[in-house]
């Protein structure tokens, strides 16, 4: 909701680190595969290293998201809205702002094909809701967070034994 700035997004599912296979070359593992009600679909990448996430990756990501969502047959035009987001450590385009959102466009006209690339600078520190967001991402403790729901999730993930266990299962 934060980095798309719609308060009525709600997701109807979500995966933790979904593989899509490609047999012709490159497969990626995604870090959040999601979809919402509206059936928007949502590839959440967290990157630390700026030079793991060339704009090259970031296309390669959404192309390959893009692949699994036409059923054989299907119109174009069915083709849902799809996001790619990299939450970066750092500001990966050293300007200061918190999102950097890419559409393709012809000079001032926009394609509105639907695709959203963005990269969000995981060190801003505005004092708005990317920058609240952010800091949150930077805590190690849910009781200094600003976003409730995100501090809930860290305690449980953090804080109980089955949310460990939740999160070596996943990872390991």
């Amino acid at each position: 909701q934060i980095l798309t700035g719609e308060e009525d997004l709600t997701l109807e599912n979500m995966q933790i680190q979904k593989e899509i296979r490609n047999p012709y070359g490159h497969s990626v593992r995604l870090d959040i595969a999601a979809e919402d009600v509206r059936g928007r679909r949502f590839n959440i990448e967290v990157q630390r290293d700026s030079q793991k996430a060339p704009p090259q990756r970031l296309r390669y990501y959404s192309s390959m998201a893009d692949t699994r969502m036409l059923r054989k047959g299907a119109d174009y035009t069915d083709l849902p809205d799809s996001y790619t987001i990299f939450l970066m450590e750092e500001d990966i385009k050293k300007s200061g702002r918190p999102l950097y959102c890419f559409k393709r466009q012809d000079g001032a006209e926009e394609l509105n094909d639907g695709s959203y690339l963005l990269y969000v600078n995981g060190a801003y520190e505005g004092d708005d809701p990317i920058g609240k967001l952010m800091h949150d991402f930077r805590c190690t403790r849910a009781d200094e967070m600003n976003y409730p729901l995100l501090a809930e999730r860290v305690r449980y993930l953090k804080e109980n034994e089955e949310g460990r266990q939740l999160m070596t299962s996943v990872y390991y």
